[in-house]
């Protein structure tokens, strides 16, 4: 698997600037998924390419922010 170490206060600053919770930003980012991810997938530092990708589309600032 393609795993990426992320900077989770990075993730965190969005969520809360875009006054999103941890659940909602799940659920968008689970849509068309066969399992919905759960908070431990995102949220632990590593993180699928393609879960990332999906991250970036809710909040646009290209994948690079999220690895700084």
């Amino acid at each position: 698997m393609n795993n990426i170490e992320i900077n989770i206060s990075r993730l965190n600053y969005l969520l809360s600037l875009f006054k999103l919770t941890r659940g909602e930003l799940l659920s968008i980012i689970s849509q068309g998924l066969k399992n919905s991810l759960k908070e431990s997938d995102i949220f632990e530092g590593n993180i699928k390419l393609s879960h990332l990708k999906k991250i970036d589309k809710v909040f646009n600032k290209g994948l690079q922010f999220y690895v700084d």
